[in-house]
């Protein structure tokens, strides 16, 4: 097993496979009014909470040019999970 994991791990397909960017995105129509469901929207730490997701670890890097890039990882279902976290802005109570 050692010996397929180190021929597996050596294999650049299989690492630039597992590098690639994956999207997730999801749309949802809503019979409430924005006002009404923004409280529990806007408050992602209790959302990712109430649907069982693990904490998230976050890593702060200055960047040289200016700004911050924010680093994210997860375990989840057993597998160690990161991505970048990207600069947005809430405007109450829009989405």
């Amino acid at each position: 097993m050692a010996s397929r994991l180190a021929e597996v791990a050596g294999n650049s397909r299989f690492e630039s496979a597992m590098e690639r960017v994956i999207r997730f995105e999801s749309r949802h129509d809503l019979p409430f009014a924005p006002e009404e469901v923004w409280p529990t929207l806007n408050n992602t730490d209790w959302m990712n909470r109430a649907f069982g997701l693990p904490p998230v670890r976050y890593k702060f890097s200055a960047n040289h040019e200016g700004g911050t890039t924010v680093r994210a990882c997860a375990r989840l279902a057993g597998f160690e999970i990161a991505w970048q976290e990207f600069p947005f802005e809430w405007l109450e109570p829009e989405f």
